[in-house]
């Protein structure tokens, strides 16, 4: 277990390098026991698989003060499995219903529980893994909001302070912070390109919470829009995605739009994240800023896409972190 300062008000505490049991059983632990504490200056604890975020008041105690009170160094987070063993584990999906994913009975089903309690186990305060974020989109459940559709730009902006200010409401009751907001499918291509509804989305993101982040295409009007609302803003790249030319995503109607083969999904993201640039559908290199990577979950590969890109961002050096962490 080691600690690290991030600001003067937080610290990271950091478990082993890989996603396991034990590791998650290691840092339940842990926050279980600052939680116990009861500390007057420690203001939230945010548990991630394999770390925890802790922030502080930093005005009145000092990061070295508070750990020693803590007495985290003398800790012995190794604790034994209780009398019934491991934890047990729930699978849960993250889509629901025809296509897309299994219908919540079956669910419920498969992990012999109720309905309502698979509702609750998706809306508990702990269900997190690094931080929380929502992509609002266009209400279009059998195109899966990948489809454009007619809306006003008022119709637009009601939209998404319905979307996500429904989820901000969830996450205060549980007591979690929403950290960002990415528009989903269509709508986000939409804004990539079009300023009036690119400005939209942005203010009313700013007007729910001027502290979220806004997440958009990389050096697009979006990602502009935000800016000029004032919001913090991550410029995001692609690595199952192919580009065209003036930096948009190659639509998913053109052959060669989605890449699906690891070695050129990395290659691209490597290229984006060291160089600054991305080579497009028709060979061209052109700009690029990146302050996070996007992988479709839905494709074929993403699972085995994220570990490798992971393996080799760490091979080259690059320090990878939350998103206003």
């Amino acid at each position: 277990m080691n600690f690290r300062q991030i600001s003067e008000q937080s610290f990271m505490i950091y478990f082993k390098s890989e996603i396991s049991e034990d590791v998650f059983e290691n840092v339940n632990f842990v926050v279980d026991y600052l939680r116990s504490k009861n500390h007057p200056y420690i203001q939230e604890v945010v548990p991630s698989y394999r770390a925890i975020l802790v922030y502080f008041d930093g005005i009145r105690i000092t990061f070295e003060t508070l750990i020693e009170e803590l007495e985290l160094n003398q800790l012995n987070y190794n604790h034994e499995h209780n009398a019934q063993g491991q934890r047990r584990i729930i699978n849960l999906p993250v889509l629901y219903g025809g296509k897309w994913g299994p219908d919540i009975d079956v669910v419920a089903a498969h992990n012999q529980l109720s309905i309502e309690q698979v509702i609750q186990y998706h809306t508990e305060a702990f269900y997190l893994v690094y931080m929380i974020g929502f992509m609002p989109g266009f209400p279009d459940l059998q195109g899966f909001g990948r489809r454009n559709l007619d809306m006003s730009l008022k119709e637009i902006f009601n939209m998404v302070v319905y979307q996500v200010g429904a989820l901000k409401t969830f996450c205060d009751i549980q007591g979690v912070k929403l950290n960002h907001v990415k528009p989903h499918g269509a709508l986000y291509q939409m804004a990539s390109r079009n300023a009036d509804i690119a400005k939209a989305i942005a203010s009313a993101i700013h007007q729910i919470d001027p502290k979220l982040y806004l997440m958009g295409l990389s050096n697009s009007i979006l990602i502009e829009e935000g800016r000029k609302q004032g919001l913090n803003v991550a410029s995001e790249v692609f690595a199952d995605r192919r580009y065209e030319n003036d930096g948009q995503l190659v639509s998913r109607k053109k052959e060669g739009a989605v890449i699906e083969v690891s070695h050129e999904a990395i290659e691209q993201v490597l290229q984006t994240v060291k160089e600054g640039t991305v080579k497009t559908i028709s060979g061209e290199i052109i700009d690029i800023k990146a302050d996070t990577i996007c992988v479709h979950g839905d494709g074929a590969h993403a699972l085995d896409f994220v570990k490798q890109i992971r393996s080799h961002l760490s091979d080259e050096n690059v320090d990878i972190s939350t998103l206003g962490g």
